[in-house]
């Protein structure tokens, strides 16, 4: 036999939990350069070519039930464990979800041994803070007016930490029909907007 107040009741209850399910963070933010923040995703900010994987470690295992039950023997397993992205893109500076391998170690007189491996899908994004470098190959150069002048031609190599391409600017009013003191400016230009500069002198006699 239904009670007359059942439906409302009911429907009255669908509506909170659906409240909750909208408002409720499904995840925090647990970003290595940055500050914290709240977002339905957790994603990873790691800076290229020295990314630290230890939050991301520490995460994983901290959701594992025997950690939860004895967390004392959790700074032992941190120590003796490492973790790996396996299928990270690091040419790509836009979010992507990878696959993080924890490997758990025991140390003994028999050598290091696996002991236990843990698997979780992670949102990463890495960013590059680190600016291109300028090699000419030389500070300072003389010659003599009415000499032809190609400032790039003294571009020895741009290197940068990326797999993108590199903008090289060069700006200079050298005037190789008077003489004069003159500087040009070589400045680079990443993908990820990191700059440097670099400056020659140059003497028209």
């Amino acid at each position: 036999m239904n009670h007359p107040y059942m439906k409302p009741i009911m429907a009255a209850y669908v509506i909170i939990m659906l409240l909750l399910t909208i408002f409720t963070p499904q995840h925090e933010v647990h970003a290595i350069s940055k500050d914290n923040k709240q977002a339905k995703v957790v994603v990873y900010e790691l800076e290229m070519n020295s990314a630290n994987y230890d939050t991301i470690k520490k995460d994983i295992l901290n959701k594992q039930e025997k950690y939860i039950l004895n967390p004392e023997r959790l700074p032992l397993d941190l120590d003796l464990s490492e973790v790996v992205l396996s299928n990270a893109d690091v040419t790509s500076f836009k979010p992507q979800m990878v696959k993080a391998i924890v490997n758990v170690y025991t140390s003994s007189k028999t050598g290091k041994q696996i002991v236990e491996q843990i698997e979780e899908q992670i949102h990463v994004h890495f960013v590059d803070n680190q600016a291109p470098t300028i090699t000419l190959k030389d500070d300072s150069i003389k010659f003599v007016e009415g000499t032809h002048f190609d400032a790039s031609s003294y571009v020895d190599k741009v290197t940068d930490n990326s797999f993108t391409p590199i903008d090289l600017k060069i700006d200079h009013l050298v005037n190789q029909n008077i003489p004069g003191e003159y500087e040009v400016t070589y400045t680079a230009i990443d993908a990820s907007n990191n700059q440097t500069s670099k400056t020659m002198s140059v003497t028209v006699t």
